[in-house]
């Protein structure tokens, strides 16, 4: 016995030193059926509460697995049975089909009489596996399908061994491809200019895929692809059959524009029904501001990660809105979208990674400080049974009024609290200039800002607000209230004391030099220009001074 245990084992080194562990993996393969029907034969009446009930378990013992007829090639190779057994839960079985005398359902362990045959489907068997090819080096994908016989000459039921059957299955290992037939397409993805929708761009586009098949959301498989040099791409299945759910990832830069994003989630590939998408990017970098969004909990908050945020244009003499950006917020809740400012009609769409709709905006325009746009948005968990309604309010200041205007509107008219402070840091503290609040289901608050210079912060909080703002107020110059003309004919004055000065005295010159800077800046006309005029004629006077006095 001792000699047949060493010779098993030098068996076992030789095995893995010829096929090492750095040989290619293919990490699962799916049972591309329904499952095993397993017949029970039932020989008396019995009660199904004797037979089955909630703590009992039905389990598959001495299951075995037949090698595959592989297509024709030479390589060895070897498989490892991951997970020959499975255990069912007395409630998760499907159902029991009696005879024709009774049809009873398995409900919390009820006292139902069964005769005749019980049947129970085992429904998706998977079977991990690793195969190992001859080379050690490639995997060959003409070669993935096997065809496996899975036995199961035991079932034990409440403690009792019954004969059950066995039944073969086909195999398949679905893959995601990019040259492919045309007939496999599952997915068309073309890249337009946001500025001109029927105009094509060229884009690099990164795609990663995480698939997998509907009865099985657990056992996910993973593609990633870099394109290049077109327009349009597609995304094909291994098997024209077979349908999968995946999510889809896009990230495609074109080369006068920027690098945008595409997210689908839980979306259905199917060859039957090939879907085509476009996808949207600028063709300049010109006039483009940046939009920040932070999106947060209403009920606490806090960063709301995993969603998906929409950013759709009105083209408005098509009629039609178009999702020409999309991004899905990380663990600091940050989506980025690129805009143009003022002239576009806007509006954001948010869902979860279920694709339930968590929000949607109304038509708004950004206006934009320094080309970067900042707002928070307050989200709620989707419910099926709760109406979405939040807030939305705009923000305006005018210079010639200098009043600060907030406008706000409750989505679904209810009655609702909005609070709005402008404040304005100084080094003492934090001084209040405003400080409101409003009741009802619309409103509108004005802040008085006269007087006032710097950056002030406005704050506007409420259910389903937050929205923060910095405005830039400059305080008002003389130069705003006269002409270009009066500005030129002052500037010209100015050089023309400087020199006079110059000629008379260089100190007088240089501090009228000084003064005459200070009187362009509150004139509104201090531009390089005026700077370098007035510092040639402070030294010009010097420089006739000098020579009128030699």
């Amino acid at each position: 016995m001792a000699k047949l245990r060493l010779w098993v084992l030098a068996v076992v080194l030789l095995f893995l030193a010829l096929f090492p562990a750095g040989a290619v993996i293919l990490d699962g393969a799916f049972l591309n059926s329904t499952g095993i029907s397993l017949t029970i034969n039932i020989s008396s009446l019995l009660n199904a509460s004797e037979v089955l009930v909630a703590s009992d378990s039905i389990w598959f013992s001495n299951v075995s697995y037949v090698n595959p007829a592989q297509a024709s090639k030479g390589d060895l190779i070897s498989y490892n049975i991951t997970h020959p057994n499975k255990d069912y839960g007395v409630l998760e079985l499907p159902y029991i089909s009696s005879s024709s005398n009774y049809t009873k359902m398995v409900v919390n362990g009820l006292d139902l009489p069964v005769d005749g045959s019980l049947i129970m489907p085992v429904k998706n068997c998977n079977i991990g596996f690793i195969r190992y090819d001859g080379l050690g080096t490639t995997y060959d994908r003409d070669y993935n399908s096997s065809f496996w016989s899975c036995a199961s000459n035991t079932v034990r039921l409440n403690y009792t061994d019954l004969t059950t059957g066995s039944s073969t299955f086909y195999i398949v290992d679905a893959t995601v491809a990019t040259n492919c037939s045309e007939g496999n397409v599952t997915l068309w993805f073309n890249i337009r200019d946001e500025d001109y929708p029927t105009v094509p761009l060229d884009a690099v586009a990164e795609v990663e895929l995480n698939y997998w098949y509907p009865a099985t959301p657990f056992y996910v498989r993973n593609f990633t692809l870099e394109y290049s040099g077109n327009s349009t791409y597609g995304i094909c299945l291994s098997n024209n059959l077979t349908t999968l759910n995946a999510d889809l990832y896009i990230k495609y830069t074109t080369d006068n524009g920027f690098t945008h994003r595409y997210i689908l989630a839980n979306n259905t590939l199917n060859v039957a029904d090939v879907q085509n998408i476009s996808i949207y990017n600028f063709n300049t970098t010109t006039g483009i501001s940046d939009l920040k969004i932070t999106t947060r909990k209403n009920a606490d908050y806090k960063f709301y990660p995993e969603i998906i945020g929409k950013l759709q244009r009105r083209y408005t003499a098509e009629g039609v809105w178009r999702t020409v950006q999309m991004d899905k917020s990380g663990d600091f809740g940050l989506l980025f979208y690129n805009i143009r400012e003022e002239n576009i009609d806007y509006r954001l769409i948010f869902t979860d990674m279920q694709n339930n709709i968590l929000k949607t905006t109304e038509t708004i325009k950004f206006s934009c400080t320094s080309a970067i746009c900042e707002l928070t948005v307050l989200l709620d968990p989707y419910s099926a049974t709760a109406a979405s309604s939040a807030i939305i309010a705009i923000l305006s200041y005018d210079n010639d009024t200098q009043m600060l205007t907030m406008d706000w509107v409750d989505e679904l008219a209810g009655t609702r609290t909005v609070h709005m402070t402008a404040t304005q840091g100084t080094v003492t503290g934090v001084n209040y200039l405003c400080n409101m609040t409003q009741t009802g289901a619309a409103g509108t608050m004005d802040c008085n800002l006269t007087g006032r210079s710097g950056v002030v912060e406005v704050t506007v909080t409420g259910s389903g607000v937050y929205l923060k703002e910095y405005i830039d107020i400059i305080t008002g110059k003389i130069g705003n209230l006269i002409g270009k003309s009066e500005g030129a004919f002052w500037a010209v004055m100015i050089m023309i004391t400087c020199i006079m000065f110059g000629v008379f005295s260089p100190v007088g010159a240089i501090i009228t030099m000084f003064i005459g800077l200070l009187l362009t800046y509150l004139l509104g006309i201090f531009t390089p220009l005026t700077t370098s005029f007035i510092v040639i004629a402070a030294v010009a006077g010097i420089a006739i001074g000098f020579k009128v006095r030699n």
